[in-house]
């Protein structure tokens, strides 16, 4: 296999569309300092790195809760709990959950065509994203075709 012939290939290959936004929700404050006290319980009960180095990382967490604002979007608290993760330098820890987009700028769904119009579902295609309304027909306002083509390269 020559890399002319890799790239010809490549370059044959359907390109899939990419939707145009992913799915943010806001959290209130309370949800939050509840996920930050879940996540100090799970460091402290399961995770192999929590005493590594002279880091104080349940002071950053306390320091955390104490200045969280009323509402942030769940995308904002991810990229907060990343950085707070990426500080244990265990390049094995990450931050998933079914409300984070995916890092790269992909969304947090799938789409796919289907009779009646196109529909949404989670990444690993086990769930639609809103079975009472399966059928996307915008995103972030714009019609579907046309938040679709905005993102064909």
């Amino acid at each position: 296999m020559t890399r002319t012939k890799r790239e010809a290939i490549k370059g044959s290959a359907p390109r899939r569309p990419r939707a145009a936004a992913t799915i943010i929700n806001t959290l209130d404050r309370a949800t939050l300092q509840q996920d930050l006290d879940a996540l100090k319980s799970a460091l402290e009960t399961r995770f192999a790195y929590e005493a590594l180095g002279d880091r104080d990382w349940r002071r950053e967490i306390e320091e955390r809760k104490s200045t969280l604002p009323k509402t942030l979007d769940d995308h904002a608290h991810a990229r907060w709990l990343d950085e707070f993760m990426n500080g244990f330098r265990d390049g094995h820890a990450r931050v998933r959950g079914p409300s984070r987009p995916h890092v790269g700028g992909w969304p947090a769904f799938l789409l796919r065509d289907v009779e009646g119009g196109t529909v949404a579902f989670r990444p690993d295609r086990s769930a639609l994203i809103d079975p009472a309304r399966p059928f996307v027909t915008a995103i972030d306002g714009l019609p579907l075709a046309t938040g679709l083509a905005s993102t064909r390269t």
